[in-house]
């Protein structure tokens, strides 16, 4: 198709949670994992979203989905 792109995801519900990341954290746990993010996961989130400066909420955001996606915890079928 003329002028694809692939896939584009919507990063703008997660935005709003970028300032704290114990809360987009849970947040992630709830929408993707109901509620059944192990406390290490959600430590090495929060440290990962820490790492990336608060000035980039895109970037902060797309870090912990990624992380959230990607983790064994996402990809098991329950």
């Amino acid at each position: 198709m003329y002028g694809a792109t692939g896939t584009a995801l919507d990063f703008g519900g997660w935005l709003a949670s970028t300032a704290d990341p114990g809360a987009l954290a849970q947040r992630l746990d709830r929408e993707l994992l109901a509620g059944r993010m192990p406390a290490a996961m959600r430590s090495a989130i929060v440290s990962a979203v820490n790492a990336v400066p608060a000035s980039d909420p895109l970037g902060r955001a797309k870090t912990a989905a990624w992380l959230v996606l990607t983790s064994p915890h996402y990809q098991v079928e329950r």
